[in-house]
């Protein structure tokens, strides 16, 4: 298996990746529970760009979530290196900018190609209002952190020492 120069692996990445996409759904499912939001939506918005208005747009939106989870950690295995701080930050830093990248250049043009009627608007905010804003956010930020966690150096601790007093 070929390891770049980041010492990580492709499997290893894509597990990571898959990993964090785990995560990030188990957080979307908790947080819908609490702010009441249907989880289904999203999946079958993205999903009808490839299979239409028909049921199938919900699994092909989830295969489409899990596909771009690996590619996100193929990026961060690329930048996050060099982002700043200890690896939960720059997991947290990563997963906020994937999160405003998403939701505010992917899913506007999604909405110029789905077949799905619903537009999500800027944020996703057509998908339940700020509820499913804040939703998607702290998902996207719950992404990134075990991402740049399980991508971390092997002499990285997950949380630096304190430092002296």
């Amino acid at each position: 298996m070929a390891v770049t120069e980041t010492g990580h692996s492709a499997l290893r990445v894509a597990g990571a990746g898959l990993t964090a996409g785990l995560a990030q759904t188990a957080a979307v499912y908790v947080l819908a529970a609490v702010f009441d939001l249907t989880v289904t939506d999203m999946s079958a918005f993205v999903g009808s760009v490839l299979a239409g208005p028909a049921p199938a747009a919900i699994a092909a939106g989830r295969w489409l979530f899990a596909l771009m989870a690996v590619i996100w950690a193929f990026l961060y295995r690329r930048v996050g290196p060099g982002l700043p701080g200890p690896a939960w930050q720059r997991g947290l830093l990563f997963g906020g900018l994937v999160w405003a990248f998403s939701t505010v250049a992917l899913l506007p043009l999604l909405a110029a190609v789905a077949s799905s009627g619903t537009r999500p608007g800027l944020f996703g905010l057509g998908f339940g209002g700020v509820p499913a804003a804040l939703t998607a956010l702290t998902a996207h930020l719950v992404y990134g952190v075990v991402l740049a966690l399980s991508l971390r150096r092997a002499d990285e601790p997950p949380v630096p020492e304190p430092g002296p007093a």
